[in-house]
């Protein structure tokens, strides 16, 4: 009997010693980070564990990870030492308020535990009974697995991305035909929030003359600079967005040996969607619509007196939208 027990002693001192401890580092540097939230209650006399809290851990490039407390109230990860961001997407409900927490932590060794209650929730809002009937059942469908959504991350629009297209251009100078034609570009850009991006476009399309009297084409070139809005949350895998952009355009072509090049500046104004078919990784179609001025003419690289004309461009392109420095976990 000595012997059994001193065999379950020693067997519950190996298992106490396989489980880390918050600030603990694994042997690639990171640290285990681990988030306590508990809600304490009316009288102040208890603490009441929050379990299924889903939390996105976003890191400074961008990066993200999701995690969710278990029935205990405990949720663990482990990350590379520095600042990142605890947020709860959806608010968690309890006499009659809805919490959410939304805090930016220095993850150490000596700071790996992160203690949540009402105390620093970052918002609180009283709910009506309709509302907190309807969680309650999303809650309980998320533990039963009856939702199909889990509420993991779907779609990322945050850090660096990548985005080549095919496209079709076309222009339209002023009381003359509609000129259009095929081509290719790519956008880079950043996301600095989940519904704000910057970027930078370049594309190409080589477009018939559709003046009966002038055979041949051009090739006409945007670059654009600008902004872009998302729409909808992580959770979702179609994303619709809207830009805005200064752009710069220029048609060049060669005639009787000649290099001629006509530019200048406009206004994009455009739309998309980008569908996820992994969470860093979209199908992208988009269409924009630009309007300015063609005020500048050089041929063989010398500047001529042009009368400035105005010209409005439609561009509708397919692509992929890529982040290739996220983590899709």
């Amino acid at each position: 009997m000595v012997g059994v027990c001193g065999g379950l002693t020693l067997l519950s001192a190996v298992a106490a010693a396989q489980i880390p401890s918050a600030g603990e580092r694994d042997p690639s540097g990171r640290v285990l980070a681990r988030v306590i939230v508990t809600i304490t209650g009316e009288s102040g006399s208890f603490g009441h564990p929050v379990s299924g809290l889903r939390f996105l851990v976003v890191a400074e490039n961008g990066d993200r990870v999701a995690i969710r407390t278990d029935d205990a109230g405990v949720a663990g990860t482990l990350l590379l030492p520095g600042s990142y961001r605890f947020v709860t997407p959806d608010p968690y409900e309890w006499d009659g308020n809805a919490y959410t927490w939304d805090r930016v932590v220095a993850i150490r060794p000596e700071t790996a535990i992160i203690r949540l209650s009402q105390a620093n929730a970052s918002k609180i809002v009283a709910v009506s009974p309709s509302i907190r009937t309807r969680n309650r059942i999303r809650r309980t469908a998320r533990r039963t697995g009856t939702r199909q959504d889990d509420g993991e991350v779907a779609s990322i629009t945050e850090g660096f991305f990548l985005a080549p297209h095919l496209l079709g251009a076309s222009l339209e100078f002023e009381d003359e035909e509609v000129e259009s034609g095929g081509g290719a570009g790519v956008t880079i850009g950043y996301g600095f929030t989940r519904m704000f991006a910057a970027f930078f476009t370049i594309d190409a399309a080589n477009v018939d003359i559709r003046d009966p009297g002038i055979s041949g084409d051009y090739t006409l070139a945007h670059a654009d600079l600008g902004v872009r809005f998302n729409f909808r949350s992580e959770t979702q895998k179609a994303i619709p967005y809207v830009e805005l952009a200064l752009t710069g355009r220029a048609a060049e072509t060669t005639d009787d040996g000649a290099d001629i090049r006509l530019s200048g500046g406009a206004l994009t104004l455009g739309g998309g969607l980008n569908y996820y078919f992994q969470p860093k990784l979209a199908v992208d179609v988009g269409l924009s619509f630009s309007g300015g001025r063609f005020d500048k003419l050089e041929i063989d690289g010398d500047e001529v007196p042009y009368e400035e004309v105005d010209a409005t461009g439609t561009r509708f392109r397919v692509g992929l939208t890529w982040y290739p420095f996220a983590s899709s976990r």
